[in-house]
């Protein structure tokens, strides 16, 4: 049997290519023979078996080389191809058939006409055309011909409307908001804190076939909800057909139908299911989440029959009406798309067609599936890894995806087969411009022109590119005229020209012209806006005002053309029309406070200031985010400045007093005050108000002060208004800012420095509406004024927690907030000892949060932190390098796997550009970048793990350096991320970032840290609180040395055979990894020699496991330590090597400690283990023995012995269990007298003559 198989897999490849004509094409392109695969290609057009394959792979060849023949190409076969739709399909928006132009050319509509009147083409691709062809009709104004076109898609286009909920990292799409469960009319929803929104009807929509959701909204990350109800005439089965973009889920009668858990942007009808209609109404339900990476959301719902033809007779509306819900087998199968259907077939059934893989892919492109395409394309390239067609579509496909690593591996890997390619010179182009390496990039414009012709628009814009850069401006000006002439519909050489016009004849009326007759023959928006713009400018306020309504009539519900008219009426004082305008646009979502905004100002104009506080008042609630509304709002209102209530008064004579005083030579500088205050309104935007006053004491303080800034975060928006040195004798100098750097010129000791900021705080995602705040009322330095003021809505009541501080502080209520205020005059000065705990731990501060539990927290990073837990591909290749030829049973074998994956094929790092502070990268991103900070490992952990079966866990920590119950309150102000683990043996906390760590070690920093263990789905109902994690991980820091010692003269010879075990051992990797051979011995002596007062020799040593994560390290040496032994007169001594330091005299030499010691600071191990076997010469007498000692308390075990085994044999062993904790000030005392103890012991010397 074993041989007839291995005789089918040889015979497998002729099978393969049996009477192929195509097979001498592959072998051409598998040898980079572009021509003569072409020619064998126009050769192979006549077979009536195989002409179109070699027509398919002709239209691949000619986009890889830049030839623009496909479309001609493609419409020659077009009739001869039995069933066109499949094609059509997957090459849609290539030059073959459509392009993606806005407007077609007459050639163009004639052959799309001709598609939708085809009996053989299928319906999605007919109703692709009527949108296509009623877009370009819509464009050119030929609104009669477009809307029929519109209307013949039959999509569902009544909606109600709501939202838009929180969508943070994507997280809105698994999240259940309300309105899946409430479709009735009265139904409210709260979206964010204070902001009550129902269910709306848009009256004023564009009706292009999709629904455009970005339009509805000011967000632009959301998750909204539409819904309307479907009468039908009788119970029957249709196609329930869905595209988009965004994620996307639909129900029909409360029955989850399709869900597109990632952002894809899709044509029609690619996610299609069998579904049941009841008789009488149905409620069809769309959910659209999007981010920052959807440009443009939208979605299409159509009802279709057997033939994908919209279903007769139904009738929709977006007002409630009563529906049944789903029953059991109303929703039934998925259909699979008819052309990635079709062309599946055809490769398993010619799976030696490299066209086949390149249809399907481009089929799977369509409707953004990337990991299908890419593994279709991965499968062709194992049967042909040269073909450049597959390759490129590889590139493509990558670049599509958005995964800039693997595109440049992919382009590299290209370049090497074939580098003289037209996307080779594109991207050497852009970059030798980047780098003002201009005479090579003209240069492979040059290489360019060669394949696509010196005509092309792609040219002649890289050569008008050129010449800007490099200031060419005659040249400049006759390019950009010859591309006007050329490319009459081009918008770039469309706006090029009109600015060349309007600067050489300063003629705005003339030089728009240019626009004006482009815009009448085709819509373009962005040169659309610059007309009018221009007009407005030029004071021609009627043509403004004319394509201001041409640009609604193109885009109804859009809300800038209608802001630019409210605008236009706005400022010709006819108010009325304005508030018109802004009605039309209530009808559009009343819930958009930009429109509030409008009618605020339309009223304060007016006069009408009752009527324009209410709309301010609105657009507040509706988007807290609104600064200058709200201090709009507050002057309406006759309120001064919110500031008022923080500025100081009369601050230059402080600071003169304070300037009188002597200078205090033991601190660098003081403060004269330090104030923060705080104001927090309704839906969690805030403002902070901050001013400080240093006095510089010496050059130390100086220097810190010199150079200085403010800080802020991302969601901050921050103003100096005030920064200036401050001398004695009352001059003022300004300080040089930028952005929040802050440069003091001319300070000199003795003067002050005087600050004033101000910051804007945005509510943004799911804890918007929350606040929290830590507040210090000391350092280690002298504040004279230290005041913390914070004012929140009278009915936001936060926690307020008051540590090292007296809880004594002002409330009182002022406008429609409670402000709280602590005021601290001279408060203690911090003093600085070693191994203190965190500052955090002790200083007098004000712990505030909104927050009520640290569920809210968990459930906040369980939303926005496992959003991007997503598996694809690449994760797929990760596991496949796991798990694919390994077996392992256990699942902490499984565990240690993933561990040891992500150890040697992923480093950390953290860069503020490539990461965000909390939501993780994409755990693709994050296996092909090879690169990630804490949370992006234990994304990537937990995916790998889930698919592995593993149950994990993420978990947020603030390491031990920060304090050991720093946070008092629920926060979010976590500074790492770890994973756990929960495994039969128990639950594992592991650290991911150290790549020489031992599975089952836990660093330092990580023991007894405060920490947050993330739920996973179906667990949000359990209580998450804070914890610490564990005094140690699995496997325990010890450190072990096993020492044998001879003397020769008064040589010490010393063998050491050092291990340590667990966290010890990734110290020392870490400190001995990567180094040259002459540096890394330098170490080693360095670390053998530590215990010695004299310089030691390395005659030897062995390293091993250091570039490794096994759970132990080791270093075998030997080396000499001249003058080891002391002769003194027929006397030697010497003290025995223990190689390992318990505890040193510098350490403890305090006298008098204030606060704890952090001994966990001091010391990494639990356990040292050392055994020393002295050998002395023969004949010798020992006449001296150190004396044995055992100390057994709550701050050590520590034994030492020793033991004369023979006549000049000496065996030492001393075991140690330390306490790595924090030691309280009040036991220092007796902690110091036992390292005392401990060194006098280790001290002494044995004696022998």
């Amino acid at each position: 049997m074993k041989k007839k198989i291995l005789f089918l897999i040889l015979l497998l490849p002729v099978l393969l290519f049996a009477d192929n004509p195509l097979k001498p094409v592959w072998e051409a392109l598998e040898n980079q023979d572009r021509a003569l695969a072409r020619k064998l290609l126009n050769d192979a057009l006549s077979d009536p078996q195989h002409g179109a394959d070699a027509m398919a792979t002709l239209l691949y060849l000619n986009k890889l080389e830049g030839n623009e023949s496909s479309g001609d190409l493609f419409r020659e076969w077009y009739d001869k191809l039995p069933d066109p739709s499949p094609y059509l399909y997957a090459l849609w928006y290539e030059e073959a058939v459509a392009g993606d132009p806005p407007v077609f050319e007459s050639k163009d509509i004639r052959f799309l006409q001709k598609i939708s009147e085809d009996a053989r083409v299928h319906e999605s691709v007919k109703s692709s055309c009527y949108y296509s062809l009623g877009m370009s009709y819509l464009l050119q104004w030929k609104e009669k011909k477009a809307l029929p076109l519109f209307d013949q898609i039959g999509s569902l286009k009544n909606w109600q409307v709501t939202g838009p909920f929180d969508n943070t990292n994507g997280s809105g799409h698994d999240t259940d908001y309300p309105p899946i469960q409430h479709p009735e009319q009265g139904a409210k929803f709260e979206t964010r804190a204070g902001l009550t929104v129902g269910w709306f009807t848009p009256t004023i929509l564009r009706d292009q076939g999709w629904s455009a959701v970005d339009e509805l909204f000011d967000e632009r990350v959301g998750t909204a909800y539409f819904q309307t109800f479907v009468k039908s005439p009788a119970d029957q089965k249709v196609l329930l057909s869905l595209g988009g973009y965004g994620k996307m889920k639909v129900w029909l009668n409360d029955a989850l139908a399709i869900d597109v858990d990632k952002e894809r942007r899709t044509d029609m009808d690619v996610f299609v299911r069998e579904v049941n209609l009841k008789q009488g109404y149905n409620r069809i339900l769309v959910q659209v989440s999007f981010t920052g990476n959807v440009t443009y959301p939208n979605f299409i719902v159509r009802l279709l029959d057997e033939n994908y033809k919209v279903v007769s007779g139904l009738e929709h509306q977006a007002a409630y009406a009563a529906y049944p819900k789903a029953s059991a087998g109303d929703i039934g199968e998925v259909r699979p798309h008819f052309a990635e259907e079709y062309f599946r077939k055809k490769l398993e059934n010619d799976p030696a067609g490299v066209q086949n893989y390149l249809l399907l892919a481009t089929a799977y492109l369509r409707s953004q599936d990337f990991d299908r395409a890419i593994k279709v394309l991965r499968n062709g390239l194992e049967m042909y890894p040269n073909n450049p067609l597959l390759n490129y579509e590889l590139i493509m496909t990558y670049q599509e995806k958005g995964n800039r690593t693997e595109t440049l591996r992919q382009l590299e890997k290209l370049r090497e087969l074939s580098a003289d390619l037209p996307v080779f010179y594109m991207y050497d182009f852009d970059q030798l411009y980047e780098n003002e390496e201009f005479q090579k990039a003209e240069q492979l414009i040059d290489k360019l022109a060669a394949f696509i012709g010196d005509d092309h628009e792609k040219i002649h814009q890289m050569r008008v590119q050129l010449m800007a850069a490099r200031q060419e401006n005659e040249k400049l000006v006759k390019a950009i005229n010859l591309g006007y002439r050329k490319f009459k519909y081009n918008p770039f050489f469309i706006r090029l020209w009109y600015l060349v016009q309007k600067n050489m004849t300063n003629n705005v009326s003339y030089a728009s012209n240019i626009l004006e007759n482009f815009l009448l023959e085709r819509f373009n928006s962005s040169l659309c806006d610059l007309l009018i713009n221009e007009k407005k400018s030029v004071g021609e306020m009627k043509d403004a005002l004319r394509w201001i309504k041409k640009s609604i009539f193109i885009s109804p519900d859009d809300y800038g053309p209608k802001g630019m008219l409210i605008n236009y009426y706005y400022n010709k004082k006819d108010y009325d029309k304005a508030l018109d305008v802004v009605q039309e646009l209530f009808e559009l979502n009343p819930y958009r406070s930009g429109i509030w905004v409008d009618k605020g100002r339309i009223y304060e104009a007016m006069g009408e200031e009752d009527e324009a506080i209410r709309a301010y008042k609105r657009a507040l609630q509706i988007n807290p985010n609104l600064f200058s509304e709200r201090a709009k709002l507050r002057e309406l209102e006759g309120k001064g400045s919110i500031y008022d209530y923080f500025e100081k008064k009369n601050v230059y004579p402080e600071i003169s007093r304070a300037l009188e005083a002597p200078l205090d030579e033991n601190y660098n500088f003081e403060y004269v005050f330090y104030e923060e205050n705080y104001v927090v309104y309704p839906g969690g935007a805030y403002n902070k108000y901050g001013t400080l006053c240093a006095r510089i004491f010496n050059q130390s303080g100086l220097d810190y002060w010199k150079e200085s800034g403010v800080g802020y975060r991302n969601n901050e928006d921050l103003n100096i208004d005030k920064a200036e040195v401050v001398k004695k004798n009352g001059e003022k100098i300004r300080a040089e800012i930028k952005g929040n750097k802050i440069v003091f010129p001319s300070l000199e000791v003795g003067d002050a420095i005087y600050l004033v900021y101000k910051i804007d705080g945005y509510a943004l995602g799911r804890l918007s509406n929350e606040f929290w705040y830590e507040w210090f009322a000391n350092s280690f330095t002298p504040i004279r004024h230290s005041v913390f003021r914070l004012m929140m809505p009278k009915d936001l009541a936060p926690q307020i927690v008051v540590k090292n501080l007296e809880n004594d502080y002002k409330q009182e209520a002022v406008e429609d907030f409670v402000k709280y205020e602590w005021i601290i005059e001279n408060p203690e000065v911090l003093k600085d000892e070693p191994y203190m705990p965190a500052f955090s731990e002790l200083a007098k501060q004000v712990q505030v949060s909104t927050v009520e539990s640290w569920d809210e927290i968990a459930e906040w990073y369980h939303y926005v932190g496992l959003s991007s837990a997503e598996e694809d591909i690449f994760v797929e290749d990760a596991y496949d390098a796991i798990f694919g030829e390994n077996n392992y049973e256990k699942p902490v074998e499984k565990a240690r796997a993933i561990y040891d994956y992500l150890c040697n094929n992923i480093r950390y790092s953290y860069v503020d550009f490539r990461q965000s502070g909390q939501i993780p990268q994409i755990p693709s991103q994050t296996i092909t970048t090879q690169l990630g900070d804490c949370k992006d490992l234990a994304t990537l952990y937990h995916v790998l793990a889930k698919k592995a079966g593993l149950e994990t866990h993420l978990v947020l920590v603030t390491t031990r350096d920060n304090g050991e119950q720093n946070m008092l309150l629920p926060t979010d102000q976590f500074n790492h991320a770890i994973i756990a683990i929960d495994l039969p043996e128990g639950r594992l906390f592991q650290e991911l970032t150290d790549s020489k760590l031992p599975f089952g070690a836990m660093p330092n920093s990580n023991v007894n840290a405060q920490a947050l263990v993330i739920p996973n789905n179906g667990e949000l109902e359990q209580q998450n609180d804070l914890i610490n994690l564990p005094e140690h991980g699995w496997i325990k820091p010890v450190d072990h040395n096993n020492v044998s010692v001879s003397i020769e003269g008064t040589k010490l010879v010393v063998s050491n055979r050092m291990h340590a075990v667990g966290s010890e051992a990734s110290i020392y990797r870490n400190y001995l990894a990567g180094l040259t051979q002459d540096r890394e011995k330098e170490e080693v002596t360095g670390l053998m020699g530590r215990h010695f007062s004299n310089p030691i020799e390395l005659d030897d040593y062995q390293i091993k496991n250091l570039n490794a994560n096994s759970d132990t390290f080791s270093i075998d040496a030997r080396f000499y330590v001249t003058g080891g032994v002391l002769k003194l007169g027929g006397m030697y001594a010497f003290k025995v090597p223990y190689l390992a330091k318990i505890v040193d005299s510098k350490t403890f030499a305090l006298t008098d400690r204030k606060w704890p010691f952090t001994y966990w600071n001091y010391e990494s191990a639990d356990e040292y283990v050392t055994e020393v076997s002295i050998n002395l010469p023969e004949g010798v007498e020992i006449t001296e023995m150190p004396a044995n000692l055992t100390i057994q308390n709550d701050l050590m075990d520590y034994q030492l012995s020793f033991e004369a085994v023979s006549g000049n044999q000496i065996e030492v062993r001393r075991n140690v269990r330390t306490n790595r904790s924090t030691i309280p000030a009040s036991e220092y005392d007796r902690l110091k007298a036992l390292a005392q103890q401990i060194l006098e012991a280790e001290e002494q010397h044995i004696v022998f003559r």
